[in-house]
Formats: structure tokens, C-alpha cells, sequence
């Protein structure tokens, strides 16, 4: 490492997002943050620099940095310049990336509210259809030629419309005895045609309004010079109107901004115009120059520029020097601009009805030749005008009837309204015979009316489940009651579950004096959430009432009377979503990282953070459920104790989402925000040991191969030892080293002198394969010593159970799991060590590797977060799972705010909102101190003995074997000396 204490110098000025300053409230300290100056900040601590930062106001243009970096004002300049031309003042550093100069385009809004009606269909389709209705007309006429009926042009005109556009208007009588076959092809093919051009309108329809449509963007000059963005560049108007021209970078950082925008404010196109290179200017032969660039290439190989990128724009949102744009997410409800296109018809239609009226009137008049005809006459659409007005006041008297007149005139209109499938009955068993004769005739006379399936529910009837019916929830439901203390009460409560918040009529059958009974009634009905049910019942002074209960933001017992107000102020609120009113729902705020977590005495996470907002957009807020502390002291969360206050009805929902439960009769979950895996993590072995590097380079069979090839290279110097040619070796000794040699490409002991062809083709053969031998086996061992080797993982079950691996769990998911898989394997449940939520927190978030544990998709990506950065990881996600489960809010069964949560939770997917809530949760928790993002030294270590314990054992076996054989030798030696010593003798 360098030592050297020389100052780079350089100006400073804030140019958002490459460089910046951050003023931390909490700490009290500032951070330069941004690529551009922590590079050079980061060069100057690793090569012991002293950095000096001027601060200006604004940076001086190009030129004339370049002047005071050449007057050595400066020796460097952390803003980086583009690179257009060499510059005899100053020099550049290795390229931190490359710019292109584009135009940035604002995107425009969607279209008019009003093309929405005509935009399902092409303008040839239309064309089509309004032609076609006039040809149908023209058609029916010879369709049914033998009927009077279809002679009248208009008329049929109007039944040409509602056939094509499969309206129910289709009333034209015809004859259908003997009906011709020309007729049933004529019909059939119609309202084929009618019922997929009405479906393609209603569907396309529903698409826009679920997500809009949005005008083409720019994207070439043509468009641009045809826009007008570029003809209004020099007038001022706002932001949004006009073009900008920016670098990569910075659009990059803008488009973050607005990554969860269903419509970008702002798109780049495809209008550029060059690529330059951008540098750090710098003083001519600056000392430390070669290291700036070798520095800034290690940065961008190692990803750091992009690390610093990520955090510069997170701590430029934090220092609010930028935003994240969001869409607003209430349900507006459709005003007139999404109906001009129906206005302008009946507006248009009425003139010209108009017209045609008054000239069939003076039409009349002029063939009218007797004086009685000339007496203004009664026009029809008048007559029909006051019969409906005369039908709507006999409805009116119907309906300010009395007892089952009443009750039937304010449940007939919503035939035309609902299309119900099935009415659904629950009658009393306390009910009078007087009662019973009225509620059978009620009975039959809505059921001829509606002439749908009924069903009828007695008091023993509890197992039956609506829920699970084919009708599900396009019922009407009709409750014939003498309180709430009354048996059906509770038939009701469990045959309706999951379906409270649907329209359901309670009607108490005896006159009411007191109105005790009423309210209590009306408890009933908030305790168990029928939020849009009626109570009815007739006073004893003859008036008949509708009651209800509203929950938020305290119980109110309504007057719901005037039926029309009280629809009218449901469906607005069913369009706009619910307002409690500033009502604080209670639940308890517990650590439970990455869902919610307390960082400096406020609330993060990623699912908190969605809660959070859901309950601010309907008005309310979270209040927190004091509860003891966990054994250890602290505040992890006990989702077993959480559930028990669902179900006990003590708290609406949980902000703790949860996904190891099964939804009853007490609890009921949200709409999922995930779909997440149970699996376990298991620690990673440790690496290989190093004194088997020197084998691990080549396979076993390749270490095979090499031995044949060298036995077969000592059999070859062996020939041409028996052959006495070509200067073979004196001994086998030496075309056993020669052989030896050949194979680990290094020089022989002696060389070869003139040998023969065919041996020199042999050798080139066997000086290649000794090449390429050793080349990989070098090259193979260099990278093992770059990247550790590590042995093979527990990935199964059967791993588990033979490396006796302890697996630690919560008590209570324990519970969950044996209650799923009631057949694991003995030998794997003795390994199970079941805890408490803090012990088992406290563990796994400390990365303890002497357990494996349970753990969820989305917690292992938290977890697996902090070791992101290691070269061996200390766990991984095995292959054991036991199955995938929906990460959702832990709710009360029938809870009115589920339908606005499902709502809100769709937008919440569809913007990529809890994508970014997951990515930042884990810097929060960084700042809370609950994580930590681990980090391995990277200090260079030279090769030790237990690198080279393989190579030094190979030299003491050979020397242990040549010390042996030297020992044969020398008794060899003495054996011949003894007998030539006996001969001579």
C-alpha cells in the first residue's frame, strides 16, 4: 500500500446525484455522498491522500477549470468533463463512463375521458356497424315478409341497433310458431355478431379504466418537430411542457424517481447525439495519476460505482433533494368527461327527435281537414309519460305500505338493479303461526316475482356454508327474527360467513314499542361487521323503518328509511373507498424485521409500510396494543399471541403480516401481498482444506489418464533403451526421470542428440500434451487460490438427518408444521428444537451456523441481504421446503375494511410499491442496527505451510522410500564385496 501524504485539491459544488452533501440530523455530522466524490474521497483514505475540497457556489465552465487546474489552484476536479478533444494543459483520468446527450421527453397524459366510449373499436369497425344497422333494417324486411310488423323502416332501424349491439331492447314481436329456417340463421348469426361486439367493447372498456391510455410518446426528430415541446421551447410555460437535453446518468437518476408511476412524467427517447467518454481533469504528470486509474477501473469491475449510485440516490430522497413520485390510489368515480360521447348522443338525439316531431305536427295539421281533427291532440310520448308518472305514485303509495306490502315494494326495484342468483331464507323457530302464514306468503310472491332458486334455512342448518355455494355472492338474504337473542341469530352468523358485508334484510316480525330491542340488534349487527344490512320492523304506531350501523369512527345507528340516500352514499363510498374518520385502529407494533421494526422511535418495514399508507388513505391511523415484553426482555413479535387478539375481536387487523396460518371462522386473511416458500436455511460447510489444492485442479479420471500416459512414455524409453538407438538413456533409471520430465513439461536431464524420425514425431506429441497439462493445471490451481473451494452442501432432507444438524423453530410454527405433515421422518423430527419467537430471533438474526432454521421467501432475501457481499456465504435457501403460503394481513372474519385493502393491495403490485418498500427496509435496518452488511478482509496472505503440506508429505514419502532403497543398495553392495572377496580368496 502506498504511503504518502501530498493534498489533492479540488473544487466542490453541489450537482445532484454525482456529488452532493448530506446533513445527518441524528448523528449531527455531514456525508459527501454521490459517485463522483466518494471515488475520489475513497482513492484518497486507501492511498493516504490529504483531500481538499473547495466550496463554490457554482462550477466554473470547463475552460476555465482546465486554466485553474493548470495555475495549480487546483490539481484535480471531482466533477467530471466530457472528453470531446486532448487538452495541452491538463490530462484526464481512466473514463468513469460514457455519456450520451439525449432528449427527455414529457410524456402526455392520457386521452380525453371521452374517446374512451369510441377507442374499444377502429374506425372501420364503427363504420361497419352504423352501416350495418341500416342494411339489418333493409334485411328484416324481407326476413319476415309475410308479417306486418317489419314494415315500418324506423322500427326496424331500431331493432337493427339493439341486434347488433346485443341490447335488451331486442323487443320486436315475432312469430315463432312454424318459425322459417331463414329466420333462425337470420337470429343465430346476429346475435353472435351482437354478443362479441358488446363483450369486446365491455372488456376493452374495463381495461382502460383499470389502467389508462396513454397518447404515443416522442421519440424520433419527426415527432419532436412536429410536438409542441419544440415549438414552444422559447416561451415559459410549466415544467411539463418542455424537452429537455440530458446525459444518461442524469436521466437515470430522474427515471428512479419515477419508476412506480403507472404513467412516467417524462420518457427518454430516441433522439441522441453522441457518446463521449467523461473523466476527472487533473494537473499535467500528476504524481498520482496512474494510481487514480487503476483505482477507477478496480471501482467499476468491482461495482462499486453502481453501489455508490443506489446509495446517492437514496440519501439525496432522504435529504429530500429528490422524490419518489407516486400515483394517487382512491377510486375516483366516473364524472361527466367519461360520459361526453353518451351526452353529445342524447343531446343530439333529442334535437333531431325534436325536429321530426314538429314536422310530423305540422305534417298532421295540413292533412287534418275537419275541425275536430284541428284540436290539439294528447301526443303519445305524453300519454306514456303520465302513465309512468301515475305508476311511479301507485309505487310510491306501495311503498309507504304497510308490513308485507311494504316490505315487498321495497324489494321488488332491485330486480332491475341486482341480478340475484338465489334468495337465501332464515326463518325463526320462534315465530308465531300468525308470523309463519305471512312470512310463506312473502315467500311465494317474491318468489314468483324474481323466479330464481330459493333456499330456506332452519335453525338446525348451521354446517351449511353460502361461501361454498354455486350462487357465492349474488344472493339476497332475508332474515325472519324475534331479536338478537333469537336462535337463527346464530344460523345466520355461521351460514353467512365471509359474506356479512353483502346486502342482507333482518326483519322483526312483532310491532315495535320500545326501540331497546332495535338497538340491540343493531349491536349485533356492528359486533359482527353487517355494515350494508338493513334492519326492518314496524312501530306499533304503524310506521315501518329501516335501521343500520355504521362503524366508524364510533358505533352510530342509523335511520336508513330513505332506501335511495342510504344506496346512493354506499355506492360512492364503495367507488371513492371507505372513510373512518380519524378512527385509530389499535394492533400491536412489535419487531419483526423486514416486516416492521422500530428505527429511531419510528416505524419501517415493508409490509408496515403498505399497512401504514392503506390505513392514512382511509382516513385513519395505528395505534399501538401495549403488550408484555418477550422472555428475553424485548419486543419481538408472538404472532400466536397477535392471532388470539384477532380472534378475540380486540383488534381489527394486524399490521404484522404473517403467513403460517390457516383462515377459520374467527380469523380471515387480506388479499395476499406474496406467495411465499417455508424452507429451511441451513449453514455452508466450511472450504476445502488447502493442502488438497494441489490435487483438486484436474478430475479423477484425468488423474488416471496422466498416469497411463507417463507409464506409457516409460515403456517408450524402455524400447529405445532394448533397441540400443537414437541415444537412448544408459539406464532405466533414466528414461523413468526422462518420462517423468515429459509429461510435467520441464527440461531433461540430458539431451537428445540426433534422434530418429519417428521418435522426434512421438516427442513433438508428448512436449504438447506436457504443455497443455501443466498450462491447465496452473492456471486451474491460480484460480482455485482466487476463489476458495468449498465442499458439497445439505441440500436434502436425507443430508439433514446424516449430518444430525439440529433445526430450530418457533414453538407455535412447530404446531403449524406437524399439523401439515403429520408424516415426517421420525429421525428428522428428533433434530426439531422448538423456542420462543425472541430466542429464535435473537439466533438466526445472529447467523448462529450451529442450527438450521425455518424461514420464509421474503426473510431470506432480508437475511441473505447482509451476506450478499461475502465470498463464503455463512447460509443458504436449501431445496427443503414445505410448502407455499400467502403472506397476508391476520383479519377479522367479515371485516368491512377487506374489500378497500384488496383494492389498494392490486395497486400496490401493479405500481412496483413493494419492491421498493422490500430494497430499502434493509437500509433502515442497517440504520436501526438490527443487520449488519458483513464484509471478509481482503488483505493479501502469502501461501503457508498448509498450502504446501501436500508437496512436502510427496517429498518425505520419496525420501523415506530412496532412504530405504539406498539401504538395499549398500546391502547389496556388501553381499557382492563379501563374494568377491571368497573368490579371490
Amino acid at each position: 500500500m502506498l504511503q504518502m501524504e501530498e493534498t489533492i485539491r479540488s473544487p466542490f459544488s453541489t450537482d445532484i446525484p454525482h456529488a452532493f452533501l448530506y446533513n445527518d440530523t441524528r448523528a449531527v455530522r455531514s456525508y459527501y455522498r454521490g459517485p463522483y466524490v466518494e471515488s475520489l474521497q475513497t482513492f484518497a483514505q486507501v492511498f493516504h491522500y490529504n483531500l481538499e475540497m473547495d466550496h463554490v457556489d457554482s462550477l466554473p465552465k470547463k475552460r476555465q477549470l482546465q486554466q485553474q487546474i493548470a495555475l495549480g489552484i487546483y490539481n484535480v476536479s471531482l466533477h467530471g468533463v466530457l472528453i470531446r478533444t486532448p487538452s495541452n494543459i491538463t490530462q484526464y483520468s481512466y473514463p468513469l463512463e460514457v455519456m450520451r446527450n439525449c432528449v427527455m421527453v414529457p410524456l402526455d397524459p392520457e386521452l380525453p375521458k371521452w374517446m374512451y366510449m369510441v377507442w374499444p373499436l377502429g374506425r372501420y369497425v364503427w363504420t361497419t356497424l352504423v352501416l350495418g344497422i341500416f342494411y339489418v333494417a333493409f334485411l328484416l324486411r324481407f326476413v319476415h315478409r309475410e308479417e306486418m310488423i317489419t314494415r315500418s323502416y324506423t322500427r326496424n332501424l331500431l331493432h337493427a341497433m339493439a341486434l347488433l349491439m346485443y341490447s335488451p331492447n331486442m323487443n320486436m314481436e315475432v312469430r315463432m310458431i312454424q318459425l322459417p329456417m331463414r329466420c333462425l340463421i337470420f337470429y343465430t348469426l346476429l346475435y353472435i355478431q351482437g354478443f362479441i361486439l358488446s363483450n369486446y367493447h365491455i372488456s376493452h372498456m374495463t381495461s382502460f379504466d383499470m389502467k389508462p391510455v396513454f397518447v404515443k410518446p416522442i421519440n424520433t426528430w419527426a415527432d419532436l418537430i412536429d410536438s409542441k415541446d419544440y415549438q414552444n421551447l422559447l416561451a415559459k410555460p410549466p415544467l411539463r411542457s418542455l424537452a429537455f437535453v440530458v446525459t444518461q446518468d442524469t436521466w437515470d437518476f430522474f427515471n428512479r424517481q419515477q419508476m412506480v408511476l403507472i404513467q412516467p412524467y417524462f420518457h427518454m427517447s430516441e433522439v441522441c447525439f453522441n457518446g463521449l467518454f467523461n473523466a476527472f481533469p487533473m494537473q499535467k504528470d500528476a504524481q498520482f495519476a496512474a494510481a487514480l486509474d487503476r483505482f477507477m477501473q478496480y471501482v467499476r469491475q468491482a461495482g462499486l460505482w453502481d453501489y455508490w449510485e443506489d446509495m446517492a440516490f437514496i440519501y439525496a430522497v432522504r435529504a429530500k433533494y429528490a422524490q419518489v413520485f407516486l400515483d394517487t390510489y382512491p377510486v375516483e368515480p366516473l364524472d361527466l368527461e367519461f360520459f361526453s360521447t353518451a351526452w353529445i348522443v342524447i343531446v343530439v338525439g333529442l334535437s333531431v327527435s325534436l325536429m321530426v316531431y314538429l314536422l310530423e305536427y305540422l305534417w298532421w295539421r295540413c292533412k287534418a281537414k275537419n275541425k275536430w281533427s284541428k284540436v290539439m291532440y294528447t301526443p303519445r310520448w305524453l300519454l306514456e309519460f303520465l302513465v309512468w308518472l301515475l305508476l311511479l305514485h301507485l309505487q310510491i303509495i306501495v311503498v309507504n305500505g304497510w308490513n308485507l306490502r311494504y316490505i315487498t315494494g321495497l324489494l321488488m326495484p332491485f330486480k332491475q338493479m341486482i341480478q340475484f342468483q338465489e334468495i337465501v331464507w332464515f326463518i325463526s323457530p320462534e315465530l308465531s303461526i300468525e308470523h309463519t302464514d305471512e312470512a310463506d306468503q312473502f315467500i311465494r310472491i317474491l318468489g314468483d316475482f324474481y323466479g330464481i332458486t330459493q333456499t330456506v334455512v332452519h335453525s338446525n342448518s348451521s354446517e351449511m356454508r353460502m361461501i361454498r355455494s354455486a350462487a357465492k355472492r349474488n344472493h339476497m338474504s332475508i332474515v325472519f327474527t324475534t331479536g338478537p337473542g333469537d336462535p337463527i341469530m346464530d344460523v345466520v352468523n355461521k351460514v353467512l360467513l365471509g359474506r356479512h358485508y353483502y346486502f342482507i334484510i333482518f326483519m322483526l316480525m312483532d310491532k315495535i314499542g320500545e326501540m331497546e330491542s332495535v338497538y340491540e340488534l343493531c349491536h349485533f349487527l356492528y359486533d359482527y361487521q353487517y355494515e350494508n344490512s338493513l334492519v326492518y320492523f314496524e312501530s306499533t304506531d304503524g310506521r315501518n323503518q329501516l335501521f343500520g350501523t355504521n362503524r366508524y369512527p364510533v358505533l352510530q345507528i342509523e335511520n336508513r328509511t330513505d332506501i335511495l340516500r342510504f344506496f346512493k352514499s354506499k355506492s360512492k363510498q364503495i367507488l371513492n373507498g371507505q372513510d373512518v374518520e380519524g378512527f385509530r385502529f389499535p394492533t400491536p407494533l412489535r419487531q419483526d424485521p423486514p416486516h416492521l421494526f422500530q428505527v429511531s422511535g419510528s416505524y419501517e418495514g415493508s409490509t408496515y409500510r403498505i399497512i401504514e399508507t392503506f390505513v392514512r388513505y382511509v382516513n385513519g391511523s395505528l395505534m399501538e396494543l401495549e403488550l408484555p415484553k418477550d422472555p428475553l426482555g424485548g419486543q419481538v413479535v408472538n404472532m400466536r399471541q397477535t392471532l388470539e387478539l384477532v380472534r378475540r375481536r380486540r383488534i381489527e387487523f394486524s399490521a404484522h403480516a404473517y403467513a403460517l396460518f390457516r383462515s377459520d371462522e374467527e380469523l380471515d386473511k387480506s388479499y395476499p401481498l406474496l406467495v411465499v416458500r417455508w424452507c429451511l436455511m441451513v449453514p455452508l460447510y466450511n472450504k476445502v482444506s488447502t493442502y488438497l489444492y494441489a490435487v483438486q485442479p484436474f478430475d479423477a479420471i484425468v488423474w488416471f489418464f496422466v498416469l497411463g500416459s507417463f507409464l506409457a512414455l516409460i515403456l517408450l524409453e524402455l524400447l529405445w533403451l532394448w533397441l540400443a538407438v537414437d541415444n537412448a538413456g544408459a539406464a532405466p533409471i533414466v528414461a523413468l526421470l526422462n518420462s517423468f520430465c515429459y509429461i510435467i513439461n520441464i527440461a531433461t536431464g540430458r539431451q537428445l542428440l540426433q534422434p530418429s524420425m519417428l521418435r522426434f514425431l512421438l516427442l513433438i506429441a508428448v512436449f504438447f500434451h506436457g504443455f497443455f497439462l501443466s498450462a491447465n493445471y496452473t492456471s486451474t490451481l491460480g484460480s482455485i487460490l482466487t476463489v476458495n473451494l468449498f465442499q458439497s452442501q445439505l441440500n436434502t432432507m436425507e443430508d439433514l438427518v446424516q449430518a444430525q444438524l439440529p433445526v430450530m423453530i418457533i414453538d407455535y410454527e412447530l404446531d403449524f408444521l406437524l399439523e401439515l405433515h403429520s408424516d415426517l421422518l421420525p429421525e428428522f423430527r428428533s433434530l426439531l428444537r422448538p423456542v420462543d419467537s425472541a430466542i429464535y430471533a435473537q439466533h438466526q438474526f445472529g447467523f448462529n451456523n450451529s442450527f438450521a432454521y425455518f424461514v420464509t421467501e421474503d426473510k431470506w432475501q432480508f437475511l441473505n441481504e447482509q451476506q450478499r457481499h461475502l465470498k463464503q456465504r455463512q447460509f443458504k435457501l436449501s431445496d427443503i421446503c414445505f410448502g407455499s403460503f400467502h403472506l397476508a394481513y391476520p383479519m377479522q372474519m367479515d371485516s368491512s375494511l377487506w374489500r378497500d385493502l384488496e383494492y389498494y393491495t392490486f395497486r400496490v403490485h401493479s405500481s412496483g410499491l413493494h419492491n421498493y418498500y422490500a430494497r430499502i427496509s434493509f437500509e433502515s435496518a442497517l440504520r436501526a442496527r438490527l443487520v449488519q452488511r458483513m464484509t471478509e478482509s481482503q488483505e493479501f496472505t502469502s501461501a503457508g505451510l498448509q498450502h504446501l503440506t501436500i508437496a512436502f508429505i510427496f517429498l518425505g514419502i520419496m525420501t523415506t522410500i530412496a532412504a530405504i532403497i539406498f539401504g538395499f543398495e549398500l546391502f547389496w553392495t556388501r553381499i557382492l564385496l563379501n563374494n568377491r572377496n571368497t573368490l579371490i580368496v
